[in-house]
C-alpha cells in the first residue's frame, strides 16, 4: 500500500533582494575614460551580495513543527548609464543560488540559477558635502528545486518544480562626501511575493528503504512580513573606480561588495 504525506511550504518571509548602494553614486564621478561630458557617462561594476540569515516560520511542516532560516548568494555585473549626474538607471546580470537550514541540515537548496535585476537612483538633492537619493528596483529569479531534506533524509521531487522570486526595493538614502571615504545610511521599503512553478501541489519519493513509497507536497504563494529596513555602508572613490560595502538589516541580515569603474 502506497503511504502519503503532506508537507507544506510556508515560505513567509522571504529577504533576499537587491543592494541599496551609495546615494551619491550619480554624482562621484565627473569624467569617464571615454565620455568626457556630464550628459552621458557608462559604469561597469561587479556585485557579490550573501543573505546570511533571514528568519521564517516554519518553510516545511510536518508532524513536528521544524524552525528554519534562509541564506543566499547573488553574484552578478552590474551596467549603470548616467544622465547629468543626477539620475542612473542600471541592470544587474547573475546568478544566484539559495538554502533553507535547520539547526540540524539543509531542508531546501538550489543549484546557481539566472537572476536579474532593473531600477533608477535619482539624486534630487546637493548641499555642499550632503547628497539625498531616491531609488527603486525590481529583481527576479527562477530558483529550481529537486528534492527536500527532512531530518537528514533526501526526498527527490518527481515533478519540475521551481520557485518563482519577485521584489520591488525602495529606499531614501543620505551620504556625506569627503575626498576618499562617502560614508551613508538608508531607510528601506522591501515587498517581495515566492510563487510555486509551475505547480502547488507535486509528488516526493520516500527515500531507501522506501523508495518504493510515494508522498505529497503542497506549496503556497508567500510574501515577506517585514516591511522597513535600514541600510549602512561606505565607499571609497579613487579617479573613475569605486569600491562599496554595505549591510542591511531588520527586513534581512545581509552584506555585499561591490565595484564599479566610470567609462
Amino acid at each position: 500500500m502506497k503511504k502519503y504525506i503532506f508537507i507544506t511550504l510556508l515560505i513567509s518571509n522571504f529577504l533576499f533582494s537587491a543592494y541599496v548602494g551609495n546615494p551619491s553614486l550619480p554624482a562621484i564621478f565627473k569624467k569617464g575614460f571615454f565620455f568626457k561630458n556630464n550628459y552621458l557617462n557608462l559604469r561597469f561594476g561587479y556585485l557579490y551580495d550573501y543573505i546570511y540569515n533571514g528568519k521564517y516560520k516554519d518553510i516545511i511542516v510536518t508532524s513536528e513543527s521544524i524552525p528554519s532560516s534562509f541564506s543566499l548568494k547573488t553574484k552578478g555585473g552590474i551596467i549603470t548609464l548616467n544622465l547629468l549626474n543626477r539620475i542612473d538607471v542600471f541592470s544587474i546580470l547573475g546568478n544566484s543560488r539559495m538554502e533553507f537550514k535547520t539547526n540540524l541540515s539543509t531542508l531546501i537548496s538550489t543549484e546557481n540559477a539566472f537572476s536579474w535585476c532593473v531600477g533608477t537612483k535619482l539624486l534630487f538633492f546637493k548641499h555642499n558635502n550632503f547628497n539625498c537619493a531616491l531609488d527603486g528596483k525590481y529583481f527576479f529569479t527562477k530558483q529550481s528545486c529537486d528534492h527536500f531534506i527532512v531530518e537528514k533524509r533526501i526526498f527527490p521531487i518527481l515533478d519540475n518544480f521551481y520557485f518563482l522570486y519577485k521584489e520591488f526595493q525602495g529606499s531614501l538614502g543620505f551620504s556625506c562626501t569627503t575626498e576618499k571615504i562617502i560614508p551613508y545610511v538608508a531607510v528601506t521599503y522591501l515587498y517581495s511575493k515566492i510563487e510555486p512553478y509551475p505547480i502547488k501541489k507535486g509528488l516526493i519519493r520516500y527515500p531507501y528503504p522506501f523508495q518504493n513509497t510515494l508522498g505529497d507536497f503542497t506549496a503556497s504563494d508567500s510574501k515577506n512580513r517585514k516591511e522597513l529596513g535600514v541600510a549602512l555602508g561606505s565607499s571609497i572613490a579613487s579617479g573613475n573606480f569605486l569600491i562599496n560595502i554595505e549591510g542591511r538589516m531588520f527586513h534581512q541580515n545581509a552584506v555585499n561588495f561591490s565595484c564599479e569603474m566610470k567609462f
